[in-house]
């Protein structure tokens, strides 16, 4: 049996994959000794044919989970017979009942595939267990809101879902974090959530306007940078909190270009080598692609030099802003 998890909504589809791994584990192989966990970046024809063709342990049936193997960077001739190993190796196996082969990947960009990479992205997504998780419309973030709740033993009013949903959009991973420390608000309560109890402890989503301001100097698109800062300062946004937000978005983006320097790594991999939230690495990883090494060096540098003449001078510090926005 071959299972196609794919698509731009991390959240989902790793539920999906946890599901699946319990599942299995649960009615196949009580101890999980005959599963396979390879990372397409790192893997090669000899690792794989190590993990699909050894018998299980305990067990006659095996998952296999091969993770982002579509959507590494790699386009060399060992990465091409690996992908066409692992095509005939699939087809072989979508009938296969005994045996379970899970293909989990992140949003990757199809128009970019290599013609191997692109025949085994045609069979997978016409497997009968190909699933493609989009993101969620805004209808549709209110209702998985609602079950979320729901399924923690909480009743969430209505302002206060509209507001996470606003606050938010389809960024599940941070809903679910705040709905971690809800559930932990809410035990001494009586289990509602109101809109008072969402804005005392989430933070309006600031993180996201961060990593706006971020991706305009990195596209040089200078004049909406100069309007996305204009509208921090006007929402009384506090600058030194401004500037450590956004140092700290380089200082991320700056460990992200040092983690894949020497290797492609996927954002799953990454994320738990640098002990980063999976949906920061995502956006981190992409933001890097903007910026040379030298370029990211410089532009933290002055954030830091920024937020020292804040402290030791008179200069308006939005003023300095602008000036690192005009100059980058």
């Amino acid at each position: 049996m071959v299972i196609f998890l794919y698509g731009p909504d991390t959240y989902r589809s790793r539920q999906k994959l946890q599901a699946l791994k319990k599942k299995f584990i649960r009615e196949k192989d009580k101890k999980g000794l005959s599963i396979s966990y390879l990372e397409g970046a790192g893997l090669t024809c000899e690792k794989f044919r190590q993990s699909a063709l050894t018998a299980g342990f305990f067990s006659k049936k095996r998952l296999i989970i091969i993770e982002n193997l579509l959507g590494n960077s790699l386009r060399n001739q060992a990465q091409n017979t690996l992908v066409q190993e692992i095509t005939s190796f699939a087809k072989k196996k979508s009938q296969d009942k005994d045996n379970i082969v899970i293909f989990w990947e992140e949003d990757f960009d199809k128009n970019r595939l290599t013609s191997a990479k692109r025949a085994l992205y045609e069979l997978l997504k016409k497997q009968k267990y190909a699933q493609e998780f989009k993101l969620l419309t805004p209808g549709e973030v209110r209702l998985w809101i609602k079950r979320l709740s729901q399924s923690q033993g909480l009743n969430i009013a209505q302002p206060a879902l509209e507001y996470m949903a606003l606050t938010y959009g389809n960024n599940l991973w941070s809903i679910k974090n705040e709905f971690d420390k809800l559930l932990a608000y809410s035990a001494n309560k009586n289990n509602l959530i109101t809109l008072k109890d969402v804005k005392t402890l989430s933070r309006v989503n600031l993180c996201e306007n961060i990593w706006n301001l971020v991706d305009a100097i990195g596209l040089k698109n200078r004049k909406m940078a100069l309007k996305l800062l204009a509208d921090q300062i006007k929402s009384e946004t506090d600058p030194s909190w401004l500037i450590s937000m956004l140092a700290r978005q380089y200082k991320i983006i700056l460990k992200v270009k040092f983690g894949i320097r020497n290797q492609p790594l996927s954002s799953a991999r990454l994320a738990k080598m640098l002990g980063l939230h999976p949906f920061v690495c995502q956006k981190a990883l992409r933001q890097e692609k903007n910026y040379s090494l030298i370029q990211l060096k410089k532009i933290y540098r002055e954030l830091l030099k920024i937020d020292l003449l804040r402290k030791t001078t008179r200069i308006e510090p939005e003023v300095l802003l602008d000036l690192l926005i005009v100059k980058n």
